[in-house]
């Protein structure tokens, strides 16, 4: 169980949020809409305030029960929400470089359509979002409580955003650290 973060910018207007609960059943992972809502870069407001908001959150941290070896306690770990961003055309300007190496929290996942060696992100087109959103939503794995925005309009591009996050990006286990 965890939380997933979709952010796709629009132009310098502000971006469309999604946050999914996602959640394993048997092997299948399940997805529910969460929070769905405009965010205005206005007033001091920008990607980086929307990163620090939605990481530090206290509702989208779940708490995982991790076991170590036989007859020792359980270590309880706080697993803070998932945040990926693709900027708006999928273009990485100067601003959002100097924005992301401003963070003090943990690097949001970036998706583009072709590799950025100069930064950490993901290859990933509109259409491979809409192709993810459109399978997973006809396999009955997401719930959108109602609200079905178009997945090409930026609403439903941040929708499929979440879901690369939860589909596409493996989370990586450790124990005892």
């Amino acid at each position: 169980m965890m939380f997933i973060a979709g952010i796709q910018e629009i132009s310098m207007q502000g971006a469309w949020v999604t946050v999914l609960h996602m959640d394993r059943k048997n092997v299948n992972k399940k997805y529910q809409l969460n929070r769905l809502f405009f965010y205005a870069w206005e007033s001091g407001n920008s990607p980086g305030v929307l990163f620090t908001d939605l990481y530090q959150d206290k509702g989208l941290v779940t708490v995982k029960k991790q076991f170590s070896q036989i007859g020792r306690p359980p270590k309880y770990k706080q697993v803070m929400p998932r945040i990926l961003f693709r900027p708006e055309k999928g273009l990485l300007l100067e601003e959002h470089r100097r924005i992301l190496a401003s963070l003090s929290i943990a690097m949001p996942f970036i998706l583009l359509p072709e590799k950025d060696e100069t930064i950490a992100s993901e290859k990933a087109g509109e259409n491979d979002l809409v192709v993810l959103a459109e399978k997973v939503m006809a396999e009955g794995r997401l719930n959108l409580k109602g609200e079905q925005p178009e997945f090409t309009s930026p609403a439903g591009m941040s929708i499929g955003l979440a879901l690369w996050g939860g589909e596409k990006i493996w989370r990586m286990v450790r124990y005892g650290g």
